[in-house]
């Protein structure tokens, strides 16, 4: 219904990718209260790379390749 409204990408956009990026930022306040708190955030979905999220985000993201099944 909202590709038929707004088009296929900006329908993915407010169905999906919104909604994602909130909750997704509510995750990050949780684990950073204070201005000396440090927390590491681990995204596997190779589409959290796109420029536009990661600007959406404000992120400076560190890739890390691991082969199958050899995470730490």
């Amino acid at each position: 219904r909202m590709s038929q409204l707004y088009g296929k990408e900006k329908g993915w956009e407010y169905t999906i990718l919104i909604p994602t990026i909130i909750k997704v930022r509510q995750a990050f306040g949780r684990a950073i209260r204070g201005p000396s708190d440090v927390a590491s955030f681990f995204i596997l979905d190779r589409r959290a790379l796109s420029k536009k999220i990661i600007k959406i985000l404000n992120i400076k993201p560190t890739i890390v390749s691991l082969p199958r099944g050899k995470l730490p």
